[in-house]
């Protein structure tokens, strides 16, 4: 049983707070047969333009009704070329009758303002998609909760029909249909006929919606440990037939780790909002488990642009358990935090755990305490956007957009990611050198470096997926440089402590011993190769930096003088 929830836990002082709605309201007549009531007053945003072309992968995200507009933070400090679908949050669903809570709501003024519009029409212009949150969430155990309320066919139907009513008046492109609850036996009692339980009538209204809006884009946020079991409130394999994506909320998982190994905290203890791995609840493995029972493709990594922290006893160790003052902090407030007042003897380390998630402690004269605090750096969301590239996934997504507002940084990382021509990805190792890469043929990359220990170490590519890393023993004094004349051949050399050229090679089965070329280099070295059999490597010598070459020609060895004086 998953027994993990994941939330979008909106203590965050910018967020706008979630409202339970229990209130009995009814639209009046005009508003009830025309649910986008007021809509009329606003312009007509433009149409969606063509699909970003630079985006080999949806980069989504949620962005805060109350934010939207701000010069700082909102639509306008964004890079809309590296952007594929922005959800409005929210708009609220009334549970007792299924229609739309209208004004005061903030999320229903803004949604209806010139704001909305004006981000429409840019979010347009440049292919990005804009759709709408629908908002209805108790967890409650209740058998009339609110989403089993707001569940029954009837009370959807409003939902469904208002909803594409305000989609088709403010020129956009879709929904979010973002409900959240635990799994329970509803009241049948209103509707005998309806479904028992809350996870089916959430599957037969996302059914109905699809249904009712064939062509338009459909996302459910979804919780990371749903794929689990599948057993939960939402039924992965039930809903992808009728849904565009998932968005997998990959977050707040130290709420569910900190009682699990390997912590074992009888209270909250800090742990990575969002963990790549190791831990009960992480990336790795949900985004394995959802991709066991949809298509990858349906799939988008939810991650986190906020952070957690709080007081804690000292300095150190990671993991400390929480004293007071827990708060949820912005990646702009969690990332800038060696510029803030009372701060002092600040210490930035990566998770023990997961090795990738970037924890800090502080003195924070301001609060009276040593403080910690974890959060996903342009690092750790590194290493997890190359989660997404290497299982094929449709893309990533943020909650929120606003909580990282224009920070180059980290649109310079979607850039890098997802919008280059060749994607980067992690290789691993923990290199002291340069690395050098060759290939001998369509599918094969060999790459090459020096380890921590001054040995070469090697992993090989062979089209689909990478090799272990191998020792390829040696102590070398320089980079090393690789070459191939032919299929399954490579070799590489390297200056070794004597200040000569060192040599092995590979028939594609094994490798050959170390093999000395002899000569005193003041350089690394670099080889080329034009035919079958033929080596050349270049070196710089003693003489004043003079270029030296050794050549192979197919059965020995031979040192060249090419002179001049270099200076690289």
């Amino acid at each position: 049983m998953s027994g993990q929830r994941i939330t979008k836990r909106l203590t965050l002082s910018i967020a706008a707070a979630l409202v339970v709605i229990v209130s009995s309201y009814t639209p009046s007549a005009a508003a009830a047969s025309s649910p986008g009531f007021g809509s009329s007053q606003r312009a007509t945003p433009a149409p969606l333009g063509a699909a970003n072309s630079r985006l080999r992968r949806e980069v989504f995200g949620f962005v805060n009704s109350s934010k939207l507009g701000d010069n700082a933070v909102g639509y306008p400090s964004w890079n809309f070329s590296l952007l594929s679908t922005v959800a409005f949050f929210r708009l609220q669903v009334n549970s007792g009758n299924g229609y739309i809570v209208p004004a005061p709501d903030a999320g229903w003024n803004t949604f209806h303002s010139s704001t909305m519009t004006n981000f429409v029409s840019t979010a347009h212009a440049y292919g990005t998609r804009v759709i709408v949150s629908i908002n209805l969430h108790d967890m409650s155990t209740s058998p009339t909760n609110q989403v089993c309320t707001g569940l029954l066919s009837a009370n959807y139907t409003n939902t469904i029909n208002e909803s594409l009513q305000l989609v088709h008046d403010a020129g956009i492109d879709g929904v979010a249909l973002n409900y959240e609850a635990t799994n329970v036996n509803c009241d049948t009692t209103p509707a005998p006929t309806e479904p028992v339980t809350s996870r089916d009538r959430f599957t037969n209204f996302v059914a109905a919606f699809r249904k009712a809006m064939p062509t338009g884009y459909i996302n459910v946020p979804t919780f990371s440990g749903s794929a689990e079991d599948n057993l939960e409130f939402f039924n992965v394999t039930g809903l992808a037939p009728n849904i565009d994506s998932f968005f997998v909320m990959a977050y707040d998982m130290d709420w569910a780790n900190y009682a699990e190994v390997p912590l074992n905290c009888s209270s909250y203890c800090f742990n990575p909002v969002s963990p790549l791995n190791t831990y009960r609840f992480n990336v790795t493995k949900s985004m394995q488990q959802y991709t066991a029972l949809v298509p990858a493709g349906k799939v988008i990594l939810g991650q986190p642009y906020y952070g957690s922290r709080g007081c804690v006893a000292g300095p150190g160790p990671a993991h400390q358990k929480l004293l007071s003052n827990y708060v949820n902090t912005t990646y702009i407030y969690a990332s800038t935090i060696a510029s803030q007042t009372g701060v002092s003897s600040l210490s930035k380390n990566r998770d023990p755990s997961d090795g990738n998630s970037e924890w800090d402690t502080w003195w924070d004269s301001d609060w009276g305490c040593w403080r910690e605090q974890y959060f996903d750096d342009v690092q750790s969301l590194g290493v997890k956007y190359d989660v997404v590239n290497q299982m094929n996934l449709r893309g990533v997504g943020f909650f929120t957009l606003d909580y990282g507002g224009g920070s180059p940084e980290l649109w310079n990382e979607l850039d890098g990611k997802f919008a280059t021509t060749t994607p980067w990805y992690t290789v691993g190792g923990v290199a002291s050198s340069g690395p050098d890469a060759s290939s001998w043929g369509a599918t094969r990359t060999d790459v090459f470096v020096r380890g921590t220990d001054n040995a070469i170490w090697h992993r090989p590519f062979n089209g689909t997926n990478w090799g272990a890393w191998e020792s390829l023993g040696g102590v070398a004094t320089s980079d090393p440089t690789a070459v191939s004349w032919g299929p399954n051949r490579i070799d590489f050399f390297v200056r070794g402590t004597d200040r000569g050229i060192w040599h092995r090679w590979s028939d594609g089965t094994t490798w050959s011993g170390w093999e000395s070329l002899g000569g005193i280099a003041t350089s690394a070295p670099d080889a080329a190769s034009w035919g079958p059999n033929r080596l050349d490597v270049f070196v710089t010598g003693t003489d004043h930096n003079g270029l030296w070459q050794a050549t192979w020609n197919g059965t020995s060895w031979g040192w060249t003088s090419i002179g001049g004086i270099a200076t690289s």
